[in-house]
């Protein structure tokens, strides 16, 4: 039998914003590598992408966090 953390981060593994995250990472790792060169009229989309990666990474940390605080029995 699978512990209940086990399976509340399963749930959640299916989850957009961990989706999202993962995306941006991988086009950061892309422009780092120089396999997309970053255009110089587009000097924003660095700073952009580890906004979003940021962003969408704390999302779903905080939607992790309260799927287990929810389910921990109350005090």
């Amino acid at each position: 039998m699978k512990p209940r953390w086990l399976e509340i981060l399963q749930v959640e593994l299916h989850d957009p914003h961990l989706a999202i995250a993962a995306v941006v990472g991988v086009f950061i790792v892309i422009l780092h590598f120089g396999v997309i060169p970053l255009l110089d009229r587009f000097p924003f989309l660095s700073p952009l992408a580890w906004f979003f990666l940021l962003l969408f990474g704390f999302l779903w940390i905080i939607q992790v966090v309260n799927a287990l605080r929810s389910k921990l029995p109350k005090r």
